[in-house]
This record gives structure tokens, C-alpha cells and sequence, in this order.
């Protein structure tokens, strides 16, 4: 029997033999299981997904941020093989993976951690470096039931006719969901800008509208329908674009910022006197315009600007403290015969005195999430009623006892609450060395220290130095 032998070109051969290592490694490669695990981007841990907000806020540039074009949500991972990926989501719910070595990825953490002492801290709900993650479905539902109490009944008071109005109401508020939805495959909506829309088309019509009556323009019906749709679509586009580089913290604070300065200017001018020679309310208009566009910008600074942690479920019982502080001082006030000046002064200081007491008893000591915010002020609508509950029994109409009971429950209520949730606690204590944002930052976590203590098994975090 003859041996048998391949012939052919000289260069066939090795061609023949590289093909065949080639396929053998691809085939111990593909043998091979490569195991990926999420990691952070930055060094400390907190930057663990970017968005489009982020990006832009941080100012992710090429070549350290690979990313271009438009996208929902990118995160790091660290590969079994040595290397990192970033995943993309876009929009049609496609990924894109760009792979990264050791010394590409050194230089995307720099890029973030040099962003970062620049913007400052930056605090959502879930993370202090999560700018806000997207709520599409939220932003609809919002949009859609501003569209049927605002947007569609404008539209149809300028119809003058009862039948076509109708007709306009139906139409523009069907429309709207499909618009929305048909928007919102293309664009990212985060939670602060939903949180700003939806409220920019509330007080955007109350802007429009007190604007027009401290300008003296007595409004007709085609003037009030204009004024409400244009305040209230504008306010919501503004809300929308602004929304888009802000924390969900940052956008709150905003909003409870233009309430507060609004609410405060007012009855500081009323109880010295401003209001007692307005009979169209022109003076009151311009107070509270003013104040709600100028606390804005304040409000903006607090979480900015607060040595401590400040979530958005931090800043949205604040409100709720407030309320409770003008039950307090006003239950005595109820009948008085002291002089309304006197009376507004004496509101006025309750509601401050709410908003410093908020801040001690809600933002400092804790770390709310916005649902647990919902849950205290649940827990506070709960007990109000059920402190109303005992001069309903007692078929009590002195307005002390009533305003007193509903006080009283609403702040057992808000205590019990506040137990019942055992929201996070505010367990890192820093101090900055340095100058300016770029200075170094050293934390302890009290928290880790006692863990460490117990000598519990896990891993602690007790001191943190950042640069």
C-alpha cells in the first residue's frame, strides 16, 4: 500500500496549516468560558452606569469615552480574559460593546473623576453618582392626564362652540398618548425631567396667568385658555430640557425651592402691609411670580451646596414638615383677634421654622428614597385622618379641638411612619481637605466601624480617602 501525499503550490501548504491552527484555537477558545461581572467606572464605586445626563454633565469625550450617538444607559464590565466591556442599551433595545484594556480604561476613570471635581457631588435616589435613570412610562401617564385636566380643555374653550369643543377635548387627549409614546422610543426621559415637566405645566400656567394679572391684562375667556396652554405646554418643554443634566435630588430641590421662596416672600409682604391696597391682586401676582422664578435657582443649591447627603425623598418631606409646622402655630390662631398683619408674620415664621426642622428631623439623619417619602406622607394623610376621626366622635365643632386632633394625628402618623420605613441612615461622616472641589475628601463610615466592632463576617468600609 502507497503512502498517500498532498501536492500543490508550495504556499498551499502552510496556508493549509495556518487554517488549521487557526480553527483549532477558535475551537479551544470557543471551549472556553468567559465569565463577565459588573464593575464601576470610577475607583470608589459609586459611578456604576452612565447616561446620557451623566455624560454630558461629566463631559465624556473621545478617545477615553468610546460612546457616541445617542443612547439610554452604558455600564462597565470586567471580562474572565483580562479585558472590560461597555454594554450600551439605545433606544430600539439594541447593545453595542466596546471592549477596553487596563490602560484604556485608567484613562475613562480619570476622565469621570476629573468631571466630577468639577460638577461636585452629584445625588439621585439610588446612588450619589446616578443622575437620574429613565421613566419613560411615568412621563406619559403624567403627560397624558395633564393633557386631559389642562392641555385638551384649553384647546376647547377656544372653540366657542360646545360640539367642536368636544370634539377638540377627545382628540387632543387621545393624541397625546400616541405622540408620547411614539416620542419616547427616540429620546431618553430620566425622573427628573418628568418630575420637571409635569410640574412645569402646573406652575407654568399659574406663572403665565399671575404675570398677566400683575401686568393689569384683565383677562378674557380666549385670554385665560391661550394664557393656561401656552404656560402649560412651555412650562413642560422647559421642565423636559432642563431636566436633562440634573439629579433627581437637584430637580426636586427645585421645585420645593419655588414654593418656599414664593410662599415666604408673600407673607412677608403681607403681613408687613404690601396687600392691604391691592384690590385686582396685581401686587400679590407679582410677589408670588417672582418668588416661585427666583427660588428656582436657590433651590437648585441645596443639594449642591449641603455638606450632607441630599436625596429626593429627603427634599420631598420637606413639604410635608412644612405643613405640620402651620397646623402647629395655627391651631392657636384659630378665632384670634390679633391683627392679620400679626397673624400672617406669625404663619410665615411657622412655615420657615417647618422648613429648618425638616432639614434637621428628615434630610440630615437619613437618606430617603422617594417612595419612602410617599410612604411617611402616607403615614401622616393616615394619621391626620384619624386624629379628625375624635371631634367627628365627640361631634365637636370648636376649630381649635379639630385643627389640634388632625395636627396631633398627622404627627404620630409621620412618626409612625418614619419607624415603620426605617429609611437608610446618613452613616458617612466627611470632611474636605484642600481647597475648592478638587481637594481631597476623607470619610468614615461610623457604620463600618461598628460592624468592624461586632466582628461580624463581611467586608466594611471605614475610611475613604478621595482625590
Amino acid at each position: 500500500m502507497r503512502p498517500f501525499f498532498v501536492s500543490g503550490p508550495r504556499s498551499t501548504v502552510p496556508c493549509i496549516a495556518a487554517t488549521i491552527a487557526v480553527v483549532m484555537a477558535a475551537a479551544s477558545a470557543a471551549g472556553a468560558q468567559v465569565t463577565e461581572k459588573p464593575v464601576p467606572f470610577d475607583s470608589i464605586g459609586n459611578v456604576r452606569s452612565i447616561t446620557p445626563s451623566l455624560a454630558s454633565r461629566l463631559k465624556l469625550t473621545a478617545p477615553a469615552w468610546p460612546v457616541t450617538g445617542e443612547f439610554e444607559e452604558a455600564r462597565l464590565y470586567s471580562s474572565s480574559s483580562g479585558l472590560y466591556v461597555i454594554t450600551v442599551l439605545h433606544h430600539d433595545r439594541s447593545i453595542d460593546r466596546y471592549p477596553l484594556d487596563e490602560a484604556q480604561r485608567a484613562a475613562l476613570r480619570s476622565q469621570i473623576i476629573d468631571g466630577m471635581s468639577q460638577v461636585g457631588r452629584l445625588v439621585g435616589e439610588e446612588g450619589p453618582a446616578v443622575v437620574s435613570e429613565p421613566a419613560k412610562t411615568p412621563f406619559i401617564r403624567n403627560q397624558v392626564i395633564l393633557s386631559a385636566l389642562i392641555y385638551a380643555p384649553a384647546a376647547a374653550a377656544l372653540t366657542h362652540n360646545a360640539s367642536a369643543g368636544a370634539g377638540v377635548y377627545l382628540l387632543t387627549t387621545g393624541a397625546s398618548f400616541f405622540y408620547l409614546a411614539n416620542l419616547s422610543r427616540h429620546v431618553t426621559v430620566t425622573r427628573a425631567q418628568n418630575h420637571l415637566a409635569t410640574d412645569g405645566a402646573i406652575r407654568g400656567s399659574l406663572i403665565v396667568g399671575g404675570t398677566l394679572n400683575a401686568l393689569g391684562i384683565e383677562p378674557n375667556v380666549d385670554w385665560g385658555a391661550a394664557s393656561t396652554l401656552i404656560g402649560g405646554i412651555g412650562g413642560s418643554m422647559v421642565g423636559y430640557y432642563w431636566g436633562r443634566r440634573l439629579t433627581d435630588s437637584e430637580a426636586h430641590s427645585q421645585t420645593v425651592g419655588s414654593t418656599f421662596l414664593a410662599a415666604t416672600t408673600a407673607g412677608i409682604v403681607g403681613s408687613l402691609g404690601g396687600f392691604d391696597h391691592d384690590p385686582d391682586g396685581r401686587t400679590v401676582s407679582a410677589t408670588l411670580v417672582s418668588g416661585a422664578l427666583v427660588g428656582y435657582p436657590l433651590g437648585l443649591q441645596y443639594p449642591r451646596r449641603a455638606h450632607y447627603t441630599v436625596t429626593a425623598g429627603d427634599v420631598n418631606l420637606i413639604p410635608l414638615s412644612q405643613l405640620l409646622a402651620l397646623g402647629i402655630v395655627g391651631t392657636p390662631l384659630i378665632d384670634s383677634h390679633m391683627d392679620n398683619h400679626a397673624i400672617g408674620g406669625i404663619l410665615t415664621a411657622g412655615f420657615v421654622a417647618g422648613t429648618i426642622v425638616g432639614d434637621r428631623a428628615f434630610v440630615r439623619p437619613f437618606d430617603h428614597s422617594e417612595n419612602d417619602a410617599t410612604l411617611v406622607s402616607l403615614g401622616a394623610l393616615a394619621g391626620g385622618l384619624m386624629g379628625a376621626a375624635v371631634p367627628a366622635i365627640a361631634q365637636s365643632d370648636d376649630g381649635h379641638f379639630i385643627l389640634g386632633s388632625i395636627t396631633i394625628g398627622a404627627l404620630l402618623g409621620t412618626v409612625g411612619a418614619e419607624h415603620l420605613v426605617e429609611p437608610r441612615r446618613a452613616g458617612a461622616l466627611s470632611a474636605r481637605v484642600g481647597q475648592g472641589r478638587g481637594g481631597a475628601s476623607l470619610e468614615v463610615n461610623p457604620l463600618g466601624l461598628v460592624g468592624a466592632a461586632m466582628q461580624r463576617p463581611g467586608v466594611y468600609q471605614i475610611v475613604s480617602l478621595r482625590f
